[in-house]
C-alpha cells in the first residue's frame, strides 16, 4: 500500500518538527519583535468584528494587537504552558 508508507513518514516528520518547535523558549526570541508585529497588524487595517486565526500563535505578538484592533481572534498553539501562563496573566501585554 503506497499510502501507508507516506502516512508513516508524515507522522514521523510531524513528531520531529513538533519536538524541535517546543524544545526552545520562543518567548525569549519573540520579545525582540513586538513593535514590528504590531506594525504588521496595523497594515492589515483590521476592523472590529473581523475574524482572525493565528496558527502557531506563540507568544501572541500578532494575536494581541489584532484583538486590540477589535478583531475576533482565535489562536492555536502547541505549547500548553504558554496558553496556561497567558490565561493567568491576560493584562501582561494589553
Amino acid at each position: 500500500m503506497e499510502g501507508t508508507g507516506t502516512s508513516t513518514e508524515m507522522a514521523a516528520l510531524k513528531t520531529k518538527l513538533r519536538a524541535t518547535w517546543i524544545a526552545g523558549d520562543f518567548g525569549q526570541i519573540a520579545r525582540f519583535y513586538p513593535d514590528e508585529a504590531e506594525a504588521f497588524i496595523n497594515r492589515l487595517h483590521l476592523q472590529p468584528g473581523m475574524k482572525v486565526l493565528d496558527v502557531a500563535c506563540g507568544t501572541g505578538n500578532l494575536a494581541l494587537p489584532a484583538a486590540r484592533a477589535g478583531a475576533d481572534v482565535t489562536v492555536l498553539t502547541l505549547r500548553r504552558t504558554w496558553s496556561s501562563r497567558r490565561a493567568k496573566t491576560p493584562s501582561a501585554r494589553d
